[in-house]
């Protein structure tokens, strides 16, 4: 493995030796090798000697560039550094690395998800759609919905105190509670139980999508010449992993979406994010009909996967802190009681 910084001068360079024209050339480089033993997993690549090696990229600087087996990466090494290249300079450098089990169209074939989208006309449609949709005065149409669904969600922890592990239970009410919202929001559908079919299909999607874009779970991801390994052959069953995954994906988009359409057509839609800009032909005006509706099942998923967990996360930390530290609990039914 070769570690070299990038662009600095010193071990510590100054900021504005980072940030110089992204087309002058390096002032001067310095270069390390790391030895590795294969294990016959590339989880395992530069685990043993972990702490050595993140000891020697503090020591290169604020930038450092990796090459591992091909794989470029480059690493922002302090709070600054990461500051003035994705915030500051966000036009240039929003990009995310898209490994190739997700970017390549015969394997998952996900290039167009939200979250790994670069920074162009749809990734700036989205963020039109979104600011728009989840400004303080537009999610106040929600409220309603949102406060019916806190009191439901009670009235289930209530029902857990008999159980044997109530903390798991109550992590899967709340999980639960805020795909009920998110799904609300984005398609003005109202979840039929735990194993809606939409909520089961949506939940297997993300998780296949997360696990074929972990480096080390498909080696096409590092050396990207297996995409062109026949199907057939011995040991490319991944191959066919990924395009299971890949049609599971893409009726867990399409449902929710169609069904809206179809609400629509009967005039029974509920307000929700996608009806709205189904609506509104201004919104998508310079959008195709097929790149419309692959932009618009990708945006009501992304409502799902970001509320979802995020939210729901917060509110386990929360929970769990109350539980954990019950002086400020004491404190906060005091301050909840009417005096």
């Amino acid at each position: 493995m070769c570690i070299a910084n990038y662009r600095l001068n010193s071990p510590r360079a100054s900021l504005a030796e980072i940030t110089q024209d992204q087309d002058s050339s390096p002032t001067e480089s310095t270069e390390a090798t790391f030895d590795w033993e294969p294990s016959g997993s590339t989880s395992g690549l530069g685990t043993p000697r972990i702490y050595e090696t993140r000891k020697r990229i503090n020591e290169l600087g604020d930038i450092v560039y990796l090459d591992i087996l091909g794989l470029h990466i480059v690493v922002l090494n302090s709070a600054q550094a990461a500051t003035e290249l994705l915030e500051k300079r966000s036009a240039k450098f929003s990009d995310r690395a898209l490994p190739r089990a997700l970017e390549h169209p015969d394997l998952y074939d996900w290039p167009n998800a939200v979250s790994m989208l670069p920074y162009n006309d749809i990734w700036r449609f989205h963020r039109r759609v979104l600011n728009g949709s989840l400004n303080i005065k537009a999610v106040a149409k929600f409220h309603g919905n949102q406060e019916y669904q806190a009191r439901l969600l009670v009235q289930r922890l209530l029902d857990l105190t008999d159980s044997s592990n109530p903390f798991e239970g109550v992590k899967e009410e709340l999980f639960y509670t805020m795909a009920i919202s998110m799904f609300e929001m984005a398609y003005g559908y109202q979840l039929q139980g735990k194993n809606d079919p939409f909520l089961r299909e949506a939940e297997q999607a993300f998780h296949n999508g997360f696990r074929a874009a972990m480096f080390a779970n498909f080696f096409v991801n590092i050396f990207p010449a297996l995409m062109y390994v026949p199907e057939w052959f011995p040991g490319a069953g991944w191959k066919r992993t990924l395009r299971k995954w890949r049609a599971e994906k893409v009726q867990a988009m399409s449902g929710p979406y169609e069904w809206v359409k179809a609400r629509l057509a009967d005039g029974t839609a509920q307000p929700s994010v996608i009806s709205t800009v189904l609506q509104d032909e201004n919104m998508y005006s310079s959008l195709s009909s097929e790149i419309r509706d692959t932009t618009l099942e990708q945006l009501g998923m992304i409502f799902y996967a970001g509320g979802t967990d995020t939210s729901a996360t917060a509110l386990v930390n929360f929970f769990a802190a109350m539980a954990y530290t019950q002086i400020y609990k004491r404190k906060l039914s005091k301050s909840l009681t009417p005096s």
